[in-house]
This record gives structure tokens, C-alpha cells and sequence, in this order.
């Protein structure tokens, strides 16, 4: 009588099983769903980690360009790398020692324009120990020339001059000031 008992319960277990299976399997659908605004080309086409590159002139160290993330993109027939974590760029001039060096919070390398677009906490040093702070900074390695419209601020030993709109040579030591606003000497004579 127990083993009677036993059947009809794991008959009624089976059958459950087997209405619920029919039940979820018919709910199924084959067709794949397409996600609105979902654009695969828009999507890296080449991801780096820890970024370095060192740029050579006869055997000699001349720049070595550092980020934690790298991604490479095709947009719009438009190639560019975008280092949305920052870059790190140290120039040397054939020697040991560092002549300059730029650092921003996201970089963006445009190549058939041969430009660099480095934003946010810009900080650029030169030979003669100034630094320029701001924002936005352009990089055009085609003219050989660094600018920006926004605001700028370089810090040297001696003074401090701020003021809208940046132009200068890509070693950061022929510079120039466009609308400068203030200018606060450091050292009394």
C-alpha cells in the first residue's frame, strides 16, 4: 500500500514537471530582440591596457607617452585613439634628463588630422620650470603648435599669469598669452 502511494505521488510530481516544462518551453521565443540605440561600430576596435610608446630620433629617446587605457575607434570614416583614463607625455631632448612633460585626465588622438585634444586638470611643464594649468589644450603635431581659447593660468619662480586663449611652440617655450588678465609677481625686489 505504501509503494501504491509512493507511484501516484511521483506519477503527480512527473506530471507537474512535465506541464510546467510544456508551459515554459511554449512561452519561448527564437526571434533575437534588437536593442534600441545599441550601435556595434561605435564600439572599440582595439582596447589596450597600461599604454607606453617611445618615440625614437637616431637611437634616441625623444617622447614616451604613458596611459592605463587606450581604446581605438572608427567612427564615421574618422580614426582615433581615445584615452579616456588620461595620459602622461615626457619629452626628452636625445638625453637622460626630461625637458617637458603634459599630463591630462582624458586624451583624445585624431590621425588624419594629426591632432591631440587633452582635457580636464591639463598640466603642462617646460626647461624653464613654468607650469600651465587648464582645461583644455590642443596639440597640433602638423603646425608644431600647442593652443587653447579657454583659461590658463602658468605658475613660473618669479610670477603667476592667467588669462583666455594659449598659443605656443609644442616645446612650451616660446609662449604666448592672447587676453591675459592678471599677472602676480612671487618676489619682491
Amino acid at each position: 500500500m505504501e509503494s501504491d502511494c509512493s507511484i501516484k505521488f511521483i506519477n503527480k510530481t512527473i506530471a507537474v514537471l512535465l506541464a510546467g516544462a510544456a508551459i515554459f518551453l511554449s512561452s519561448c521565443d527564437n526571434s533575437l530582440e534588437i536593442i534600441p540605440g545599441a550601435d556595434v561600430s561605435s564600439l572599440p576596435s582595439l582596447i589596450v591596457r597600461n599604454f607606453e610608446t617611445v618615440q625614437t630620433d637616431s637611437g634616441r629617446v625623444q617622447m614616451v607617452l604613458k596611459s592605463p587605457l587606450m581604446e581605438r575607434r572608427t567612427i564615421d570614416d574618422e580614426t582615433y585613439n581615445e584615452f579616456p583614463k588620461g595620459v602622461e607625455v615626457i619629452f626628452y631632448d636625445g638625453r637622460k634628463e626630461q625637458v617637458a612633460s603634459v599630463s591630462s585626465q582624458f586624451a583624445k588622438y585624431h590621425e588624419s588630422k594629426r591632432l591631440w585634444e587633452l582635457r580636464y586638470g591639463v598640466r603642462a611643464h617646460n626647461e624653464q620650470n613654468e607650469l600651465l594649468e587648464t582645461e583644455l589644450l590642443y596639440w597640433d603635431e602638423e603646425k608644431e603648435l600647442i593652443h587653447t581659447e579657454e583659461f590658463v593660468r602658468i605658475t613660473g619662480e618669479e610670477r603667476i599669469i592667467s588669462g583666455t586663449g594659449f598659443e605656443s611652440d609644442t616645446r612650451f617655450s616660446r609662449w604666448e598669452i592672447r587676453n591675459g588678465n592678471a599677472i602676480i609677481y612671487l618676489k619682491d625686489e
